[in-house]
């Protein structure tokens, strides 16, 4: 495989594990967009919500079986996402880069411990007139 895919599924593997139970903060519009999309497909478990926002192209190399190895891969190591928050937009020229927070819990020792552990997530789309992909996406 070349580089780029590698990265890609990196990136992918930092990314999915499932969700017990995600509070979503509302912020308008973002939510009906390509990274709210993303962000809750992510927290819901549900893959093709996810897989939707991809473009043809990225959806061949990453379909529901990639999905769901990624976040049981991604599980064992941090946990199950639990809250999932927007941040905020970097501003580019061209792209649309919305920054997310994803809170994650994990049994830590001891009976009654849980540890939390917070991640960034990055969606970046590009607009098409009406249309609306996502390009990259990932842990920062």
């Amino acid at each position: 495989m070349n580089k780029s895919l590698w990265l890609v599924w990196g990136v992918v593997l930092l990314f999915f594990c499932g969700c017990h139970v995600c509070e979503e903060a509302r912020v308008g519009p973002v939510e009906e967009r390509c990274s709210g999309e993303l962000s809750a497909g992510f927290c819901s478990n549900d893959a093709s919500k996810f897989i939707n926002c991809l473009t043809a192209e990225t959806r061949k190399q990453f379909g529901p079986e990639e999905f769901k190895a990624s976040r049981e891969q991604i599980c064992r190591r941090m946990g199950e996402p639990v809250k999932k928050k927007y941040v905020g937009k970097l501003r580019h020229p061209f792209l649309d880069i919305d920054l997310w927070q994803i809170t994650f819990e994990r049994q830590g020792k001891g009976e009654n411990k849980k540890i939390y552990q917070d991640a960034l997530f990055q969606v970046v789309s590009l607009r098409e007139g009406d249309k609306e992909r996502v390009i990259s996406f990932g842990f920062l």
